[in-house]
């Protein structure tokens, strides 16, 4: 009977993994679907290769890291000009689809506005990525290449 209970168990937690586990062509084309605007689609690019990295030199989950920066703000031609529901709205669309950590860094990634506090190492990254971002799109565009790799 324990046997039994335990082959369940891990049964719901590998199907609960799949249903939370997006891989980032998912997240791609959630994002085109959601997010019609060229510079804000290279700007989630940007944010998802920082993060990535990020999560590379910290030793944390590449995909989960990579895909938070991604879909960080896929709400944001919805809620243009109303910044207390950039991150809930994005909360919404990625319900039960994405892990819960994303969906609170995304949040914290708005903290001021959504009173999210970032609480983890992946929230902390979010926002230092998503403000650092500019940076680096702004640097490959003087680079001969002119490239993002």
């Amino acid at each position: 009977m324990v046997m039994a209970w335990v082959r369940c168990s891990e049964v719901y937690l590998a199907q609960s993994y799949r249903l939370h586990r997006m891989d980032r062509e998912e997240a791609l084309q959630l994002v085109r679907a959601n997010v019609s605007d060229a510079y804000l689609l290279r700007h989630a690019l940007a944010v998802e290769s920082i993060m990535v990295a990020l999560a590379e030199a910290l030793h944390e989950d590449v995909n989960l890291w990579g895909v938070c920066g991604l879909l960080h703000d896929i709400d944001y031609e919805v809620v243009k000009g109303d910044p207390k529901r950039h991150g809930i709205v994005a909360e919404v669309i990625l319900q039960g689809k994405v892990d819960e950590r994303v969906t609170r860094a995304i949040r914290a990634h708005n903290g001021e506005n959504t009173g999210t506090i970032p609480d983890s190492p992946m929230a902390k990254c979010l926002i230092s990525a998503d403000s650092v971002s500019g940076l680096l799109v702004a640097s490959a565009l003087v680079m001969p290449s002119k490239k993002l790799k």
